[in-house]
């Protein structure tokens, strides 16, 4: 709620106003003068800030605020309504919430002048949109990209594009440089910023820098106690660390109490497929299309699902390399990583030589460290596929850690 006088109400549209959550404004409150003002009334008085104060607060902040210059604020009633209803969505982590707050912020950045948060969070959007089903990774990491670059052109200094940007070099691109570069100009630029350090944590993961992964996420941990995807991805770690079933209690349980929370169920298809489970990897494959809204008769997991009871192992391993050789087409630097996986699901040496022979010939370098290291577990008595792995994996962002 607000008016036209400058007067924002409440912690949670005094957050959106720095692009914080409600915690994060109550604890600068208490710990560092923000300025916030409270109604008289009542055992739970209502707050309120006057925008003037706030931004000639942040600019005293230097140093010990969240970015090295005051971020550009808003005074348009509309713009911060839209901001909040956005992170709002946001927060469902679900195709339809995303799908919303992706709406929303395109329209603030087409319908206003230049305002850089609202950049900054379009990209934070599209940056995960792929995973909960909003947009195919095709679509999404491109755009998040131009946003966060439109963010950029207004201000150099914001964290957050910084951030998508890693996101995207990363994932998309498959640059550990320049993933590693981007993340951490993010957490230079803003050192308090939990998210930055946790997507940087969920990178490294990925990569299979685990020891570096693990303070990351630690370092995140510190600044936001209890963000669900945060918990998820250590939860992986600890699975990543081990490689046994066991080592995957915590996101057993996790998903238990969060059915609908699809990247923990890609994560525990991901432990099925390492572990050679092929029929429950098929399984949380299909639950994980199912949160997505993306599972029909026709999606991935339908397809192997009949792969597997047509001709078992040989014909699903057959069938879901192509599969995954056609989905990295649509990839800039395509490589075989997933291939490789299905073939030793399936216990396909010969296949899975072949796989490492014509990755080995490209330079192929897997970013997804995760399947380097379910291969090297599976097959660590072999000479040969151990040698290969060698030539594939990709080089680490923290390289000094």
């Amino acid at each position: 709620m607000n008016d036209n006088s400058g007067r924002i109400f409440g912690w949670k549209v005094i957050g959106a106003y720095f692009l914080r959550d409600r915690s994060t404004v109550i604890r600068w409150a208490q710990q560092r003068g923000l300025p916030v003002r409270r109604l008289p009334g009542g055992n739970r008085a209502s707050v309120y800030a006057l925008t003037a104060e706030l931004d000639q607060w942040a600019e005293s902040q230097l140093g010990i605020y969240d970015a090295p210059s005051p971020k550009p604020q808003t005074h348009d009633p509309e713009v911060v309504a839209a901001m909040v209803q956005a992170r709002t969505y946001w927060a469902s982590r679900d195709a339809e919430g995303m799908q919303r707050a992706i709406s929303l912020l395109v329209a603030v950045t087409q319908n206003g002048p230049a305002y850089a948060p609202a950049y900054n969070f379009l990209a934070d959007c599209y940056v995960i949109a792929g995973d909960y089903g909003a947009l195919s990774y095709a679509e999404a990491y491109p755009l998040a990209r131009e946003a966060a670059e439109a963010a950029l052109a207004i201000n150099p200094q914001e964290a957050s594009a910084h951030r998508a940007l890693g996101s995207y070099h990363y994932f998309w691109e498959r640059d550990t440089a320049k993933a590693g570069q981007a993340f951490r100009r993010a957490i230079d630029a803003a050192p308090h910023d939990a998210l930055s350090y946790i997507w940087f944590g969920n990178a490294l993961a990925d990569n299979g820098e685990l020891d570096a992964a693990q303070r990351r996420h630690a370092e995140g941990r510190m600044l936001d106690f209890g963000p669900l995807p945060l918990i998820i991805n250590q939860a992986w770690v600890a699975f990543l660390r081990g490689g046994k079933c066991e080592h995957a209690a915590v996101l057993l349980d996790l998903v238990s109490r969060f059915p609908r929370n699809a990247l923990l169920h890609d994560y525990i298809a991901q432990v099925h497929l390492s572990l050679g489970n092929i029929p429950a990897y098929l399984d949380s494959l299909a639950a994980c299309e199912e949160a997505k809204g993306t599972f029909d008769l026709n999606s991935f997991s339908a397809t192997l699902r009949r792969s597997f009871a047509t001709g078992g192992a040989t014909t699903f391993v057959a069938d879901a390399i192509t599969l995954a050789e056609t989905e990295e087409g649509h990839r800039p630097f395509p490589n075989r990583a997933m291939a490789a996986c299905y073939a030793s699901a399936g216990e396909d040496l010969p296949r899975l030589l072949a796989i490492l022979q014509r990755a080995h010939d490209g330079g192929e370098r897997w970013t997804a460290g995760w399947a380097i290291l379910a291969i090297t577990r599976r097959w660590h008595d072999q000479k040969a596929v151990q040698a290969f792995l060698k030539t594939c994996s990709a080089p680490p962002m923290e390289p000094n850690f």
